[in-house]
């Protein structure tokens, strides 16, 4: 359930991320619903995290998760390469 969670948020912060109305506010406040969250807590799982971020290519939410938590951040950074 948490793996169908996380990649569901993921793939909402990448179709917001990739969408012609793109605003920064807007995701920035995306991810931190998801983040605080109790049922999807993105950082709730980091290998997890860092496994859907991968299959989903979304390398790009490394740099906003680290607002949140340098060490998640940098964890999924080491677990991609």
């Amino acid at each position: 359930m948490r793996r169908v969670l996380m990649e569901s948020a993921v793939e909402m912060l990448v179709d917001n991320y990739n969408s012609a109305e793109f605003r920064e506010v807007f995701f920035m406040r995306a991810l931190d619903y998801l983040i605080y969250d109790n049922e999807v807590n993105l950082l709730a799982d980091i290998p997890l995290l860092a496994e859907v971020i991968y299959e989903k290519n979304a390398h790009f939410l490394i740099e906003p998760l680290r607002i949140y938590n340098r060490l998640a951040s940098e964890e999924i950074e080491r677990l991609l390469a």
